[in-house]
């Protein structure tokens, strides 16, 4: 163990002896003293610099030359530890018995013979030999329980972090899980749409397994005016028909959301097709994809640049029975 510093200006060889420092009385920000602890658990060299620094400001405490800061942040910090404060009660012990054995070696009488001294020394045990092992016992046990708590509080902490981050594993799993999933379903119904517009196939209106809807962009949810389409057992197909107010663009992108705003499927590509006088995007829906909710499609027409750029939100509910 290196010589005890001053501790009344406390210097350090290195920027990990202040910072050691700082953590044993308190000083450090909840992420810096996590960061300590979880290296002690792996570094032996670092443990062994913690129990110096720790014996160096005890030292300092009892011979009260810390700081008036230092001495609150040791007394309201360090001291909050119960293996800490045993080992402070030691130390304060053992400097009690040295300065008894230092008393009594100072009542010797000074007229005795140095034959005197020497035969009286191995007549009568001196109070270093007295006091000696049970002393240095006491340190043991001190030590070993500090040590063996201190261990056991970092390990928790070890634990603990371990769990936090398997949490944080399973929530990322589970909402890749659901990208994935709603990813799929985008490509199904997209290679539907594409499939259906390439063909030209526009399925009658009045087929019972199709249910055809036409929307304008800007009606809301909560509007009176809110189209609805009444979804049976025999219901195969939603056509939506959204119209355009303005046929400026090549492809379109359209986006499909739940009452909650959650993304239902994203459909790129789509194409303009005419119905009549209007121009219209039709967009063709397994009706199984759509259970009883209210629902918005956000359109975007697709830029020579490959920008979207918002066109209007056409909202309907669906219905079951």
């Amino acid at each position: 163990m290196s010589p005890l510093r001053d501790s009344t200006n406390m210097s350090y060889d290195t920027a990990e002896e202040k910072q050691l420092c700082q953590y044993l009385l308190g000083k450090l920000a909840e992420d810096e003293q996590r960061q300590i602890e979880e290296q002690l658990m792996t570094r032996d060299d670092l443990f062994q610099q913690l129990q110096v620094l720790e014996d160096e400001l005890i030292d300092g405490y009892l011979r009260e030359t810390l700081s008036e800061k230092d001495r609150e942040a040791f007394e309201k910090h360090f001291l909050s530890s119960t293996e800490r404060h045993q080992k402070v009660e030691f130390a304060q012990a053992f400097r009690s018995y040295v300065a008894v054995a230092n008393e009594a070696a100072e009542k010797v009488p000074s007229k005795s013979s140095p034959w005197q001294t020497f035969w009286a020394a191995l007549r009568t045990p001196t109070l270093a030999l007295r006091y000696g092992f049970p002393v240095v016992l006491m340190a043991v046990l001190v030590g070993g329980l500090r040590m063996a708590s201190t261990i056991q509080r970092l390990n928790t902490q070890v634990a603990q972090i371990r769990t936090e981050q398997g949490g944080w594993q399973e929530r990322e799993q589970q909402l890749q899980q659901q990208f994935e999933e709603q990813r799929r379903r985008s490509q199904e119904l997209e290679q539907q749409l594409v499939h259906t517009q390439a063909q030209g196939q526009k399925l009658p209106e009045t087929s019972l397994s199709t249910l055809a809807l036409v929307l304008s962009p800007g009606l809301v949810r909560d509007s009176g005016t809110l189209k609805k389409v009444m979804c049976t057992s025999e219901t195969r197909l939603v056509q939506l028909e959204l119209e355009l107010s303005d046929h400026k663009y090549e492809n379109y992108r359209a986006v499909l959301q739940d009452s909650e705003g959650s993304e239902i499927c994203i459909l790129n590509k789509a194409k303009p097709k005419r119905l009549g006088s209007n121009q219209f995007i039709v967009l063709p829906f397994p009706a199984n994809f759509l259970p009883s909710d209210d629902y918005s499609l956000k359109l975007s027409g697709v830029s020579s640049t490959g920008e979207f750029d918002p066109l209007g939100t056409y909202s309907f509910r669906v219905l079951r029975r």
